[in-house]
């Protein structure tokens, strides 16, 4: 039986090969992809700039005088993307938003300008908890989620008596797949990385809506790999990085002025703020 992975392109990889060491066998059909949306010029250099996804690094057009400015990536994967999109500066924290808020305000100084890049539909909370600790945050949206064709979800709904679990990655993407489902009857287990996604499935007959801790990547394989019958044990490296890079960080935070103190080159593993 397969687990069929909803999450877009290039994340589902990511996720796919985590499934695959946790004995599952995925397939990757996404319901939903995404498009750059229109981004208004930057007219003020931050001190800082947030990447809660690999799609915002992807879909923003990127200033030349933003190379240099220290970035805060939601997970490994990110910061890898964006190292990889030029930004020289790049620190990341594995799936605990607290120690990325607790990393942003040991490492910025108060009232720090951080220009937030992310989705249509990305949660407002991580910003709001960035104002409410201090920061001035811009927000800019610079891609949505669109349905991926139709086409491309036919083979599936044909072969859904051979999927045992579905992964759901956004609340968008649990309300494209409901319609299907349920005209499928389909029995099985939806593992969702968030309560709005288990939300928009709540009303689905003989099927286990599971909900991770947290929106977060690694929150969903945890619990992936403890509820599943072909489940192993997770590796659990994230907080012993994500340790080592708090530590790191407030190391140079009492470095001497004049030496850059923003960067500890040690990208880890998974999403933090939001759930793109």
């Amino acid at each position: 039986m397969s687990v069929w992975i909803t999450r877009s392109a290039p994340g589902n990889l990511c996720t796919a090969r985590e499934l695959r060491a946790l004995g599952q066998m995925p397939l990757m059909v996404p319901v939903m992809t995404t498009v750059a949306r229109y981004q208004p010029p930057i007219t003020s250099q931050p001190d800082a700039i947030i990447f809660t996804s690999v799609h915002a690094v992807r879909h923003f057009v990127r200033h030349d005088q933003l190379a240099s400015v220290p970035v805060f990536a939601a997970s490994g994967v990110v910061a890898d993307a964006a190292a990889a999109a030029g930004y020289v500066i790049v620190t990341s924290t594995s799936g605990d938003e607290e120690m990325l808020l607790a990393l942003i305000r040991h490492v910025l100084q108060p009232a720090a300008h951080i220009l937030l890049l992310c989705g249509d539909s990305t949660s407002p909370s991580f910003a709001d908890r960035l104002v409410a600790q201090g920061c001035r945050v811009a927000r800019h949206a610079v891609y949505k989620s669109v349905p991926a064709h139709d086409y491309a979800l036919e083979a599936v709904a044909g072969a859904l008596d051979r999927v045992s679990a579905i992964v759901v990655h956004s609340r968008s993407g649990a309300e494209r797949l409901v319609p299907m489902l349920r005209r499928a009857r389909w029995r099985g287990a939806l593992w969702c990385i968030s309560a709005q996604a288990a939300r928009a499935c709540s009303d689905l007959q003989h099927v286990d809506v599971h909900t991770a801790a947290h929106p977060t990547e690694g929150s969903l394989l945890d619990m992936i790999a403890r509820i599943s019958p072909a489940g192993q044990k997770r590796p659990s490296r994230a907080r012993r990085r994500n340790a080592a890079t708090l530590l790191s960080a407030l190391q140079l935070r009492r470095a001497p002025r004049g030496r850059t103190a923003w960067n500890d080159n040690a990208p880890n593993d998974d999403p933090d703020p939001t759930a793109a």
